[in-house]
């Protein structure tokens, strides 16, 4: 974590001092602690953790939505017509959005975090791991399902996949180890962030069901129609849980104590 002490200037204050590599930024001692990122001071605490994932949501959400939603689209598009084509692309989806995730947490941490250019020469070799990884937890969720209340602690294996270049296992256990601590904070976190994936598709569906029940018209009337809301619905709703795994990551990653600055 720490490397070997060297006077520099400072790049947040100016000042010639040795600097600490803190994981994403060389700074001086002093300035360690103001130049860490809000979910890195949020410790166990769910309320600021929370608040964490809204702003991690703000740096680099949004445009994750248009690409989820250019995803999810094609396949509430075709499923009704072309049954074959829909289940190819949701075949295809897991592959898609593990290579979504590897671009998204390189270009959040080198852009955001670190204020460096984009290492788009990572992206394919670290993106077999995050696949492999998000196979990992589907899994391990599929096979038991009770273990899915624990993914707010594992959430950060799929960002430490990406970012730190680990495989599947190492990863799910880097990601538990840093947790410690944070566990309790992160069920409650992860469990609220994916909330939204269960709730927001629901609201075009009920709709169309009122609208039968106030029509009398088949609900397959109302199906076609409401495609669009429902895929939109979709990636909305997914959009914290996604973002989940980069928040995880970071409320977790190392930073030098005190006791080891110099």
């Amino acid at each position: 974590m720490l490397e070997a002490p060297a006077v520099e200037t400072c790049p947040r204050c100016g000042s010639f001092a040795s600097l600490v590599d803190t994981g994403l930024k060389r700074v001086c001692a002093a300035c360690v602690e103001p130049s860490l990122h809000p979910l890195q001071r949020a410790g166990g605490d769910p309320v600021k953790l929370l608040v964490g994932v809204w702003r991690v949501m703000v740096e680099f959400g949004w445009w994750n939505l248009v690409i989820l939603l250019a995803l999810v689209a094609p396949w509430f598009a075709t499923s009704g017509r072309f049954s074959w084509l829909g289940s190819a692309f949701l075949a295809l989806l897991v592959v898609v959005l593990s290579l979504v995730e590897t671009v998204a947490f390189l270009a959040w941490r080198a852009r955001v975090l670190e204020a460096k250019p984009v290492p788009w020469r990572l992206v394919g070799p670290r993106l077999p791991r995050v696949l492999a990884t998000n196979g990992l937890l589907a899994l391990v969720t599929l096979v038991c399902l009770p273990l899915g209340l624990l993914w707010g602690p594992l959430a950060s294996a799929v960002a430490v996949a990406a970012l730190e270049g680990r495989w599947p296992l190492d990863a799910a256990r880097t990601a538990w180890r840093r947790s410690e601590g944070r566990r309790v904070a992160l069920v409650v976190v992860g469990a609220i962030s994916f909330l939204p994936t269960l709730a927001l598709p629901l609201i075009p569906l009920v709709v169309a069901a009122v609208a039968t029940l106030r029509t009398g018209r088949p609900v397959q009337e109302w199906t076609a129609p409401l495609l669009p809301a429902l895929a939109f619905a979709y990636s909305l709703g997914a959009l914290p849980s996604f973002v989940m795994q980069a928040a995880a990551w970071l409320a977790t990653v190392p930073v030098p104590r005190p006791s080891e600055l110099p």
